[in-house]
């Protein structure tokens, strides 16, 4: 079990534009390492530059305890080289945080329905808290 640093605002690697992934083999320990630095924050929703990591790989998950209303649990997901891909002009605003600005949360403006692409596969992720963290992980 790996946990690793997370990069706070202001950190250059936050700043710069992650590098699509291109062998999906060569990040395997990045997620697994990832995996276990979400589990240990407590939070949502990780991208790679968050672990000092300049490539597109986001993780999201919203367990049990952490959800809204009626929303199902969403087991921790990878997402390689994501994508959003808005449909229609609704929005939704959510509240939440940024484990790279801790103690501090924000209203999220995101697209009501957007589907991300990881590798060869699409996952939709379009209800309660995990659609906002999505969109603001896949922003980073």
């Amino acid at each position: 079990m790996t946990i690793l640093k997370i990069a706070r605002m202001g950190h250059p690697v936050l700043l710069e534009k992650a590098v699509p992934v291109a062998d999906v083999a060569t990040v395997q320990t990045l997620i697994r390492d990832m995996h276990d630095t979400l589990v240990d924050s407590g939070g949502i929703g990780l991208a790679a530059p968050q672990v000092h990591e300049s490539q597109r790989v986001v993780l999201v998950s919203v367990p049990d305890q952490r959800r809204e209303g009626e929303e199902p649990a969403v087991q921790i997901t990878a997402l390689i080289n994501p994508e959003l891909e808005p449909i229609g002009e609704e929005k939704v605003t959510g509240w939440e945080g940024c484990l790279s600005i801790p103690g501090l949360r924000g209203a999220v403006h995101a697209k009501m329905v957007a589907n991300f692409v990881k590798a060869a596969d699409q996952v939709t992720l379009t209800d309660g808290i995990a659609h906002p963290c999505t969109c603001h992980a896949v922003a980073l």
